[in-house]
């Protein structure tokens, strides 16, 4: 099909070579999907011909404009010797079924220290999954004494006495032949995989932070899954890099076959040289393994990424429904709660979103901290996911720190008997486009990449908690099948360019479910509304929304909040 005219930059997430800006080709090793249909480019075609149309027709855009600020990434490792670190707790399935709240605090106790230490190093936090770090350095020396000095500090930590009495988690010593003993393990026991290479590094428009790519981050994943739990192991080409100091002692574990990597690869075992019988222990480990029938050790076939077995088959590709969903206010609410009831909102949120989900035939393409990626084929059922969820998000039974919070307080209203707000407040975004795709070695989902892709992140940085926006995009495929959403309220909101890019602005429209229309005259009041107005449903400034039947009316006199 033929190039989108949205944004060309590198900056809007299109994977780039020496600033070219391009597409990713295979000779850069990332993992395509298949072709799509004829069909999807039919209408990928047509969708591409009307946008062109739309902006080259006479006369000047005449809507009200903002721009958004997008996020700005630190800088990270790029190029050529980037290395790239995986970090993943052993046991953590079984551990979190034991107890979940000795978990959380664990977890807490893990996270700290990991941050801390990466600060001292001079690492980046590319991002984690569950209790899994992925780290990137542009220095193989200062990659291994971070993940040297995480196992050595795991033996100090202050774990609490019931982590202690589960067996994954209970210490363990070794007798040397003087009749001396060394302390091997206590409380979390974290594997680390290390390797070097030439990655393929984009910044994701959403989250603002580098992501990598391509065999070599493949490579990296499938090192640390050989790990046993307080092992770090390093690949070839990082052993070549790499002059220990007196401290650590290296030496070489074997010859192992990766999954999804050509041939086989030399692994090294790396640790503090006052650590050296864990070399020992892992040597009895790795015999264990190998007389055990096939498929069970080695960790490659455990799933890390907390969204299950479906994988690429189910992702739409090509022309999809892109949805873009996070937590207003999330950075303030991270401040003033605790880590524990952070984790357990976002659980619930993340359960409440899959069922829905799965209901209208959605795929699970990230999450990543509060902000989370669906793709669906078609708009029709990308909206009703949307709705659904703005009603449910309200159910769950929240933790009642969160409904204490000033973000995340219930408002109740008295016509219609409900809630206008409780718990935390999404912000949701759906753009009908077209995308580019590749797998996510790490948590085995396709991600979605594009300029098309960067312009829904805007979209949902310029929504509000509580309101779902789309593209003009989305609302020409709709807006004849706004009675089969149950009409829900919908109004022309404002053109969103894009900074540093020289497009035309993308027209939107905020929807709300009808039972929430009242929702758009406190977002967007001129005067604050105060909390008697919500009781009664009265409020200043803005009148009720139409519904579908006064839409096309309402839309072609002003319809602008």
């Amino acid at each position: 099909s033929s190039a989108s005219p949205r944004p060309t930059s590198a900056l809007w997430g299109l994977p780039s070579s020496g600033g070219s800006g391009h597409w990713p080709s295979p000779s850069e090793q990332l993992i395509q999907l298949p072709p799509v249909s004829d069909s999807v480019k039919e209408s990928a075609r047509r969708l591409n011909e009307r946008r062109m149309n739309k902006y080259s027709a006479a006369g000047k855009q005449t809507e009200p404009t903002f721009t958004i600020q997008v996020p700005q990434s630190p800088a990270a490792p790029r190029g050529e010797g980037v290395v790239l670190l995986f970090t993943d707790i052993q046991g953590s399935t079984v551990l979190w079924e034991k107890s979940e709240a000795i978990m959380a605090a664990c977890l807490a106790m893990h996270n700290a220290l990991l941050r801390s230490l990466l600060a001292q190093t001079g690492g980046y936090e590319v991002k984690t999954q569950g209790d899994s770090f992925m780290i990137s350095y542009d220095d193989v020396h200062r990659a291994i004494a971070f993940a040297v000095e995480v196992q050595r500090q795991l033996l100090v930590q202050p774990w609490p006495a019931e982590l202690l009495a589960f067996p994954e988690a209970s210490p363990c010593t070794a007798t040397a032949e003087d009749g001396s003993t060394t302390l091997l393990f206590t409380g979390l026991r974290v594997r680390v995989g290390i390797h070097t290479g030439d990655a393929h590094a984009e910044t994701d428009p959403l989250t603002g932070r580098v992501d990598y790519f391509g065999t070599m981050v493949n490579k990296s994943a499938r090192v640390e899954a050989q790990a046993n739990g307080g092992e770090v192991l390093i690949s070839e080409e990082v052993h070549q890099k790499y002059t220990p100091p007196p401290d650590v002692h290296v030496e070489l574990k074997g010859e192992y076959t990766l999954k999804g990597i050509t041939g086989t690869s030399n692994l090294f075992t790396v640790c503090a040289t006052e650590l050296l019988a864990r070399v020992d222990h892992f040597r009895r480990l790795e015999a264990e393994k190998k007389r055990k029938p096939s498929g069970h050790g080695g960790g490659q076939e455990e799933d890390l990424s907390g969204f299950g077995k479906e994988g690429m088959d189910s992702a739409p590709t090509g022309l999809v429904s892109l949805v873009m969903i996070r937590i207003d206010g999330f950075s303030a609410l991270s401040a003033g709660l605790p880590e524990r009831v952070l984790r357990e909102t976002l659980h619930l949120l993340s359960l409440d979103m899959q069922r829905k989900a799965v209901k209208h035939g959605g795929y699970k393409s990230k999450q990543e901290g509060d902000k989370f990626v669906y793709a669906f084929t078609q708009c029709l059922p990308a909206l009703r996911f949307c709705l659904e969820l703005q009603l449910s998000a309200m159910e769950p039974n929240w933790p009642q720190e969160l409904l204490l919070h000033p973000l995340g307080q219930a408002h109740p209203m008295l016509s219609p008997p409900g809630f206008l707000f409780r718990g935390p407040r999404l912000a949701i975004a759906v753009h009908y486009c077209i995308v580019q795709s590749c797998e996510d070695t790490w948590s085995r989902r396709v991600k979605y990449m594009g300029p098309d892709v960067a312009t829904t992140a805007c979209m949902v940085l310029a929504c509000k908690g509580g309101e779902i926006i789309i593209s003009d995009d989305v609302y020409e495929n709709i807006n004849t099948q706004l009675t089969v959403l149950e009409d829900p309220v919908l109004r022309k909101y404002k053109a969103l360019r894009l900074p540093d890019v020289n497009t035309q602005p993308l027209m939107m429209y905020i929807v709300y479910p009808k039972e929430l229309a009242y929702r758009e005259t406190v977002l967007h009041a001129t005067v604050p509304v105060p909390p008697a107005a919500l009781m009664s449903g009265a409020g200043p400034a803005l009148s009720r929304p139409p519904t579908s039947a006064g839409i096309s009316a309402s839309i072609g006199r002003t319809g602008t909040l």
